[in-house]
């Protein structure tokens, strides 16, 4: 369910598409997620006897990359060669890349692997070959769900749900490199289902407050009434033009009352065209103005 473009990443954005659009043989849709670890996202790719590393989606030279790349080589080559069809497939291990203490050994710990054939067509298994000494570790605590929703965006915001009630972030300590212990769930579609797999990450109930709090900011925005640049701008020349007038014609100084007085709307124009603190500095610089003339 990945297109051949996103197998770097852990993530799709075309999951609610692929969910919406999966056979739904057992009248539920079933899960089973895998703890992700902190770091950052990484993968390995094979093309023939070429392996190239990648951290975030983007191609990677960084040392320790390198060094796993070739303390493996054999066994990845190896590997590649039992699952790719021709020997210009591409296999890619994703995982993420775990260096989140300055006093622990970073290494790669993968989740999943894609087979990108040369017709496009991407084949996506969870990880079982045990190529890495740390393999042995084991994948950690499972958890299992059973989606009702049939609509893809519905069953994304389930699993992100149950992400938030399992992982908390905001309650999980960070290491020494500010990455948390845990980051989220990797789900995968039980046996025999044909659902796309997807990563959802932990937000922290702090980050979602904000979030919020910015949407319904954000939506306010939107509703409320609109009104073109060229007529905010118009608007302020005349309240400008205005205080001129009023300024000239007084055949003695203004006290700083009258000059606030003075000065609302011209303020007011100006701060409609400039946003935040901006419109109070180019408001003072405009009282400056008119104090010398």
């Amino acid at each position: 369910m990945f297109s051949k473009e996103e197998v770097y990443r852990l993530c799709t954005d075309r999951f609610a598409a692929t969910f919406g659009a999966a056979p739904n043989r057992l009248h539920s849709r079933r899960y089973i997620g895998q703890l992700i670890p902190g770091g950052q996202e990484a993968a390995i790719e094979v093309v023939g006897d070429m392996i190239t590393g990648y951290l975030n989606g983007c191609p990677s030279s960084e040392p320790e990359i390198i060094d796993v790349i070739e303390g493996y080589r054999d066994g990845l080559l190896a590997a590649a060669r039992k699952l790719r069809r021709t020997n210009t497939d591409r296999v890619v291990l994703t995982g993420t890349w775990v260096d989140i203490d300055f006093d622990s050994e970073p290494y790669l710990h993968i989740l999943l692997v894609h087979i990108v054939f040369d017709t496009g067509v991407v084949v996506t298994k969870k990880y079982d070959l045990d190529l890495f000494d740390w393999d042995a570790s084991g994948d950690g605590p499972k958890f299992y769900v059973e989606i009702d929703d049939e609509d893809g965006a519905g069953g994304l915001s389930y699993l992100r749900q149950v992400t938030e009630g399992e992982v908390r972030v905001d309650h999980t300590a960070c290491t020494a490199k500010g990455y948390p212990v845990i980051r989220g769930i990797l789900w995968f579609p039980e046996a025999g289902q044909s659902l796309p797999v997807i990563a959802t990450y932990s937000e922290g109930e702090i980050a979602i407050e904000a979030r919020a709090r910015m949407d319904a900011a954000e939506n306010a925005r939107r509703l409320a009434p609109w009104t073109p640049r060229a007529v905010l701008f118009r608007d302020a020349e005349n309240a400008i033009a205005a205080l001129r007038e009023t300024l000239l014609a007084r055949s003695e100084p203004a006290s700083s009352a009258e000059l606030e007085e003075a000065f609302t709307p011209a303020k007011a124009a100006v701060a409609k065209i400039i946003d935040g603190d901006d419109s109070e500095i180019a408001c003072a610089n405009l009282r400056e103005v008119f104090r010398k003339t």
